[in-house]
């Protein structure tokens, strides 16, 4: 990977307050923290999102597995 492709991730990885970067001197390097919080409240939500949708597909699956009276489904 290219150091302009790593920064750009960087940046992104930046905006989106998952990570912050500091200049602690005048050198060219800015090291990088990871932002715990911004991982937690991600995990959080993807964890929301997962019980909402296995919760639609199981309905799905028990809807396509039901019979109906003239033995094919209307969609």
């Amino acid at each position: 990977m290219t150091v302009p492709a790593v920064a750009k991730h960087l940046a992104v990885l930046e905006r989106a307050g998952f990570v912050t970067r500091s200049r602690a001197d005048k050198s060219v390097a800015r090291p990088a923290k990871l932002q715990v919080a911004a991982f937690s409240e991600m995990a959080e939500w993807i964890e929301k999102c997962r019980v909402h949708w296995e919760g639609s597909f199981d309905r799905l699956a028990v809807y396509l597995e039901t019979p109906d009276d003239k033995g094919t489904k209307d969609v």
